[in-house]
Order: structure tokens, then C-alpha cells, then sequence
């Protein structure tokens, strides 16, 4: 896992983030695996923080909640990039697969961030590689295609 962004205090401020020198490479890997399936393209399991007024039990206490990028395209209405997702918490396959869940680049801020159809603010925290959680996005596919009906 790369974490991309921190707690900047350990406490009482579970909100503010501070962004790690390991953003660039975190993009660089979303960049790199989210293409095309006939080009070798995979899904990514990333890790999301969220307004909460408490450390979160995960290896990245800014990490709350975690979310399948599936895709990325250009929001010619906001003049940015986005990495579309699939949110795996809901068995409402009208939020799941909307094609509101966008997470947006900034490059000059260097945060990867958006409001999806589940209308929480998320910022990414963590970027896990493939190759060490197969089993993980395995796990979260099933959850996922369990809880949804995709007629």
C-alpha cells in the first residue's frame, strides 16, 4: 500500500490531512494500471478518508473507508481529470456503479479527491498495488456483486 495522505495530528483533529511524499507515486500507478481491459488494465483498491471525529482502526488512521477505481477520463465542465469508482458500500447499485463517483486530480495540491453519489467528500489516503492484494479486491468484487443486482 502507498499511502498518499496522513493525519496531520494525531489527535484531537481527525480531519486535517497532510499529504506524503508519496503522491506522485500513487498517481503514477493509478496512471500506469487503470487503462483499457485489452490493454491489461486493472481495477485498484484505494483507501478514502472522510469527515469523522475519530482515528480510524486502519493501518493509515486517515483511512476510513475503501473504494474499486475502475476508470478515468477528462470533466470537460470542470476542466479536470477524474478516476471514476465503484463504491462498495451500499447494496444500491444506483450509488455503486454511478457514474457521479468521480475522484478529481489536483496536481497542484496534490490530492486525488470528489463527491460521488453517496454525497460524502472523500480524499484518497492509500493506493494499494495489485500484485499484493488480489485476494483483497477479490473479496471486495463478490461483497460487491452480492449486495447489487446488475439487471
Amino acid at each position: 500500500s502507498t499511502d498518499v495522505a496522513v493525519l496531520a495530528n494525531t489527535s484531537p483533529d481527525y480531519n486535517t490531512l497532510r499529504i506524503t511524499n508519496n503522491f506522485e507515486t500513487g498517481l503514477e500507478y493509478l496512471e500506469s494500471t487503470i487503462k483499457p481491459n485489452k490493454q491489461g488494465g486493472k481495477p485498484v483498491v484505494i483507501g478514502v478518508h472522510y469527515n469523522h471525529d475519530y482515528a480510524s482502526k486502519n493501518g493509515n488512521k486517515a483511512t476510513y473507508h475503501f473504494i474499486i477505481v475502475v476508470g478515468k477520463g477528462y470533466d470537460r465542465n470542470v476542466r479536470r481529470h477524474y478516476y471514476r469508482y465503484y463504491e462498495v458500500g451500499t447494496s444500491d447499485s444506483s450509488i455503486a456503479l454511478s457514474t457521479r463517483n468521480k475522484l478529481y486530480v489536483d496536481k497542484s495540491q496534490r490530492t486525488l479527491s470528489g463527491t460521488g453519489a453517496r454525497d460524502i467528500y472523500y480524499t484518497v489516503t492509500e493506493i494499494r498495488q495489485n500484485e499484493n492484494n488480489l485476494y483483497f479486491f477479490s473479496l471486495y468484487m463478490l461483497v460487491l456483486l452480492s449486495r447489487i443486482s446488475l439487471c
